[in-house]
């Protein structure tokens, strides 16, 4: 990408913020030695009770049920995949999941339902392992992963691109709780890098694009790094609610 076209990408002003540090690295193919473990298939729910390499087309139109649960702590990678979700895309509560998902494109349906709905893309507690490389995040809420103090080891969250994070809101208070990357209580020596995220004033409504929640690396040597993140656009509901100054103060 040119100075020039990265500069155009960068929105400044009250509503949002453009964030670059250093140039963005080029998208690399991904590999795993994992044998192929599902078919393409149908776009339906999938639960993973065993470990191995996952692909197809998973999607759930019910809030309650995750497109793709996964039950065991077995390494499971999901590699070149679709994940429609009407609720949460991928979503583990396995004490030491060790999971890995590449070359994945995550999409939030619109809910059919007036009630309050959690849309995060990517759900886990108290992991073993995540790496998350080379996905395509659209309207969901983001990735959240909370460890209760427990060690994620490896940690990495890498060369994603996410749009329009909370694109329906969230379900319970306007403008909270809706993040690209939420840690809780997470202890790792991650690598959070070269992460695109874009967000459109009145079709996204993120409250942090970054949040790291009483998490923190594992010494001075093992820290938990964050750096070379595009960030453009950190809006409210919409872009004309009170205090928002999007409709006086042009992006320059």
């Amino acid at each position: 990408m040119r100075r020039s076209e990265l500069a155009a990408a960068l929105l400044t002003g009250a509503c949002s913020i453009g964030l670059l540090v250093g140039p963005v690295a080029p998208a690399a193919a991904a590999s795993d030695s994992a044998a192929r473990t599902s078919p393409r298939s149908a776009c339906v729910p999938i639960t993973i009770t065993a470990g191995g390499r996952y692909d197809g087309c998973f999607r759930s139109e019910d809030p309650a049920v995750p497109a793709v649960a996964v039950t065991t702590t077995e390494r499971v990678v999901i590699h070149d995949a679709r994940i429609e979700h009407a609720g949460e895309g991928l979503a583990s509560d396995t004490v030491s999941a060790d999971i890995v998902v590449r070359d994945t494109r995550f999409v939030a349906l619109a809910p059919e339902t007036s009630e309050p709905v959690e849309q995060r893309a990517v759900a886990l507690f108290r992991p073993a392992a995540f790496v998350a490389s080379y996905n395509r995040f659209s309207k969901g809420h983001g990735i959240s992963i909370n460890a209760d103090e427990q060690v994620v080891e490896p940690l990495r969250i890498r060369f994603n691109v996410s749009i329009d994070i909370g694109r329906f809101g969230h379900p319970t208070e306007p403008n909270c709780c809706v993040q690209f990357l939420q840690l809780d209580k997470v202890r790792a020596a991650a690598a959070i890098a070269w992460n695109k995220t874009s967000n459109e004033a009145g079709r996204s409504s993120v409250e942090d694009n970054i949040n790291l929640h009483d998490s923190s690396g594992l010494g001075p040597e093992q820290p938990l790094d964050v750096h070379h993140n595009l960030i453009s656009g950190a809006y409210p509901e919409s872009a004309l609610a009170p205090g928002a100054d999007c409709r006086t103060r042009p992006a320059r």
